[in-house]
């Protein structure tokens, strides 16, 4: 005949941090469980365990087989629960009145290898269980207030908080990877030259990267990545920099706050099934009526522009409106006088150092302005009228710095010994990124019937400092 269910037991082992995952904790823990119940003369049934899991108030983290064990235990599975000690049950005041309803309603038993047997069948043994669970609880708050204060400390010294490898850097977090690094400059080129986030993934894609997890790049991953301060050498701490890192920079912080400025822009963002693939979709204009030309038949080489607003008024083979235009552009920076498209190198120097020095300055100032109203030293209507003033000087700044760093839009070409090599290098975004910055297309009506490509019905209107040899081609 097979034992009582009194006679029956479960182990609970459970162990909060496990660094190598070796689980030698819960094991040693198991090991002096099983010693327990050969002195109890129970027979173990089942082994639960929950290893690297913390059970403590501040956590919310599941614990699955403490779940698992206490249905068991409902169902009638085993009559007694065995634990090396009371914190390794649980550190949770609430939990252990389930643990004493366990007990009143099915009559389970709780021994532990250390903390011994509280009697819960009386008032006083659960008395004295709820202040051990006490006990148990606030050793784990100040355990997690200490170790809150020394996060904090090792965030103001810019250490590394530890966790996943970051992109770009080695294991230990602070040594750059360079051969990742070169990518992570690439991706901010990119995004500053006028490519989407999607573009930049592909291009990831397309070269074999892969994130520091082994997956493939989405535009999601790479804005948090463009967007994460550690590649400006910047440490954080609970989602606010709050100082210099140990770790070298990867990009400038200039580049860094361009970018930044740039993704929080709200008009690059767009639903993606509306993000243009081709050319001259969304850049060209209508000849007639002035509004953009969108793309049709888009699928395959064999697409057209329309007239956004009415098919009526123009539509253009799109091939061959694609090729006239990119050899105007090809042209113009092959000029010796291409040079003259983008800032003096020195001029932007100094310009975006003036720039980020004003943009620290105004963050100062906002800073300076919730210490004034902490102290009583401005009023709520003062505050709100400075704040908005300042916020909208730093918007002003962070575009300033933006504009400036578009300048890398053309820099490539422009030095560029064969240009059109350098332009087949480039992807769609960054090539429609330059055509905008150089000129303004208006595509023109032809007669009814012709089938002849005439570059006089694609109208140019070069931007200023673009054109060499008059307004208008």
């Amino acid at each position: 005949m097979g034992r009582s269910v009194e006679h029956l037991a479960a182990i609970y082992a459970r162990i909060s941090s496990d660094r190598e995952g070796e689980a030698l904790g819960v094991q040693r823990q198991e090991e002096d469980c099983r010693d327990l119940a050969d002195r109890l003369g129970v027979e173990i049934v089942r082994v639960y365990c929950d290893n690297d899991r913390s059970a403590s108030t501040r956590t919310k983290t599941a614990r699955p087989d403490y779940t698992a064990m206490l249905q068991a235990a409902r169902d009638g599975e085993f009559g007694v629960i065995l634990a090396y000690s009371n914190s390794r049950l649980t550190r949770r005041p609430r939990e252990l009145e389930d643990l004493i309803e366990l007990h009143e309603r099915h009559g389970v038993q709780i021994h532990t290898v250390v903390s011994g047997s509280d009697d819960l069948a009386t008032a006083d043994g659960r008395m004295v269980a709820r202040i051990k669970a006490n006990v148990d609880a606030a050793e784990a708050e100040r355990t997690a207030e200490r170790v809150a204060r020394a996060a904090r400390q090792a965030a103001e010294a810019g250490k590394w908080h530890g966790g996943r490898r970051p992109y770009g850097f080695e294991p230990d977090g602070v040594t750059v990877r360079e051969t990742e690094a070169e990518a992570i400059r690439d991706a901010y080129r990119l995004i500053l030259a006028g490519g989407s986030l999607r573009s930049v993934a592909e291009d990831f894609n397309s070269r074999g990267l892969v994130t520091s997890t082994g997956h493939r790049w989405t535009a999601k991953g790479v804005r948090e990545m463009v967007v994460n301060p550690r590649y400006a050498g910047r440490r954080v701490y609970r989602g606010e920099v709050i100082g210099d890192a140990v770790w070298e920079a990867i990009v400038d912080p200039i580049t860094f706050d361009a970018v930044h400025a740039l993704i929080r822009d709200p008009g690059r963002r767009r639903p993606h099934k509306w993000a243009p693939r081709r050319l001259l979709s969304g850049l060209a204009l209508c000849g007639v009526c002035g509004a953009t030309m969108h793309c049709s038949g888009a699928n395959g080489d064999q697409h057209r522009y329309r007239c956004s607003v009415s098919l009526g008024h123009v539509s253009r083979s799109g091939p061959r409106a694609d090729g006239y235009v990119q050899s105007l552009v090809i042209a113009r920076l092959s000029q010796p006088d291409a040079v003259d498209l983008i800032c003096q190198p020195n001029d932007a120097a100094q310009d975006l150092d003036d720039a980020r020095q004003q943009l620290e300055a105004a963050r100062t100032r906002l800073d300076q302005l919730a210490v004034a109203f902490a102290d009583g030293d401005l009023t709520a209507s003062q505050l709100r009228a400075a704040t908005q003033r300042l916020n909208e000087r730093i918007s002003d700044l962070e575009e300033r710095v933006a504009v400036r760093s578009r300048d890398d839009v053309l820099g490539q070409l422009v030095t560029a010994e064969d240009v059109a090599a350098v332009w087949e290098t480039l992807d769609t975004d960054r090539r429609r990124s330059i055509i905008g910055e150089l000129m303004t297309i208006r595509i023109l009506p032809t007669m009814k019937g012709s089938r002849t490509f005439r570059p006089e019905s694609i109208s140019i209107e070069w931007n200023a400092r673009s054109p060499s040899d008059g307004d208008r081609s």
